[in-house]
């Protein structure tokens, strides 16, 4: 059975660092995936690095924000052209993992035969997301909390699977990802590091990890530096550099753009700061847990799924930044605190997030749809 994975292309993001593990596992259980990229960009670079053959699709103006009639004017004229694709590649599901997917080739999946699988990342209550969302065969969603928001019907039809991380893989050496990073820095062996994670845009909220950091130095006397990772999108990397710049953060804080794989630079962090509100379910966070690294992250939304708060991270109040600082610079003061909460940390990951789970109700979904 062959499945159908359409992206855009023009950026990366935790839909795609979530889908390519399944991608990379389908032949193994008897799939065939058909990953379709529009446009040319970080996507395609990422997928050629990891050996993902791709496919282009018909040059068709993608369905995007605006009126419903323009959008639905817009799906009109893919969905003939995209259909035929569909047929001619005799894609058996269509498997989307963003907005502009979603709506560009769901009219295009069930005029072309092909059941439709609509795998909402994101929190959206919006009801032309519930309306639209009715094209779908079969509706996935990554969090309670993401379920919890969507309007009805489309909340009764959500089923959850939380993502797949790689906790069985082998994981990067913590003192070498640390030696390396603090190389490229330029900063001293004994020097902490506190990171963030995250394309700058605001709901992953940059700014405020920024003033996070600028308080750090009065909690914590040691060498300090704060690397932020993410991909620099204006307008607010405008933003970020005149807030380092007001905050007198501009020592501390390192903008340093997308890495991948991220792993060894979360191993390589002291502790991993996720400010983000309202996230589905924050992907970073687990991804520290399952290296090793300690988490403060926002107590809010899809965060409250991924950690238990003084069990497996830190929870602290989303919009006091001081309540960010005294958490980091209590586990950068405390290693067997930090020790204590990493070690349960994984083991809840890799229970709770484990990749074989994912791979196994994804595969019984995609049973239930061929049969």
């Amino acid at each position: 059975m062959r499945i159908g994975f359409p992206f855009v292309g023009d950026t990366v993001g935790g839909s795609h660092l979530s889908a390519l593990p399944v991608i990379e596992a389908l032949p193994g259980m008897g799939y065939e995936p058909v990953v379709i990229v529009h446009q040319d960009g970080p996507l395609r670079d990422l997928l050629d690095h990891r050996g993902i053959a791709t496919v282009c699709p018909p040059d068709v103006k993608l369905v995007e924000g605006g009126v419903i009639p323009g959008q639905l004017a817009r799906m009109g004229f893919c969905a003939p052209r995209l259909a035929k694709f569909i047929r001619r590649h005799d894609l058996s599901i269509v498997h989307t993992n963003d907005a502009r997917m979603h709506f560009t080739w769901g009219p295009a999946a069930r005029l072309g035969g092909a059941a439709f699988i609509w795998h909402q990342r994101s929190a959206d209550d919006s009801r032309r997301l519930a309306i639209f969302s009715r094209l779908a065969t079969r509706i996935l969603t990554i969090s309670q909390f993401c379920k919890g928001a969507f309007a009805e019907p489309m909340r009764g039809r959500a089923e959850v699977i939380y993502d797949p991380f790689p906790a069985e893989r082998t994981m990067p050496d913590r003192c070498a990802a640390r030696k390396a990073l603090l190389d490229e820095l330029g900063m001293p062996d004994d020097t902490s590091i506190v990171g963030c994670v995250g394309n700058l845009t605001q709901q992953k909220r940059p700014d405020f990890f920024v003033d996070i950091a600028a308080r750090l130095p009065q909690n914590f006397d040691g060498e300090l530096v704060c690397p932020m990772f993410g991909e620099l999108r204006q307008p607010m990397l405008m933003k970020v550099e005149n807030r380092i710049r007001e905050t007198g953060a501009a020592g501390t804080c390192r903008l340093l753009g997308p890495r991948y794989p991220i792993e060894p630079v979360i191993a390589a962090m002291d502790v991993l700061v996720a400010p983000a509100k309202s996230e589905g379910l924050g992907r970073t966070l687990v991804e520290a847990m399952i290296c090793g690294t300690p988490v403060v992250a926002a107590d809010h939304a899809g965060h409250r799924e991924a950690i238990v708060h003084g069990e497996t991270g830190n929870l602290v109040d989303p919009d006091n930044p001081q309540a960010f600082a005294d958490a980091v610079a209590g586990l950068l003061k405390n290693d067997a605190k930090a020790s204590a909460l990493v070690k349960r940390a994984r083991l809840s990951a890799k229970c709770v997030f484990s990749e074989q789970t994912h791979l196994d109700a994804l595969s019984s979904v995609y049973s239930e749809l061929r049969a």
